[in-house]
């Protein structure tokens, strides 16, 4: 099975955008951004429904 993780950096490297500017576009601070999303993607960090 597919992790939110997983189809999360599928998703954005199809849609050719950094871990940052995904971050910003979602509204995280610029300073943390990339950090964020990455721990997503590792699912370190687990989404809210």
């Amino acid at each position: 099975m597919i992790t939110f993780g997983r189809k999360l950096k599928h998703l954005r490297q199809k849609n050719h955008l950094t871990q940052k500017e995904l971050g910003m576009a979602v509204g995280f601070p610029d300073s943390c951004a990339d950090v964020r999303i990455a721990q997503y993607e590792s699912d370190v960090r687990k989404r809210i429904l």
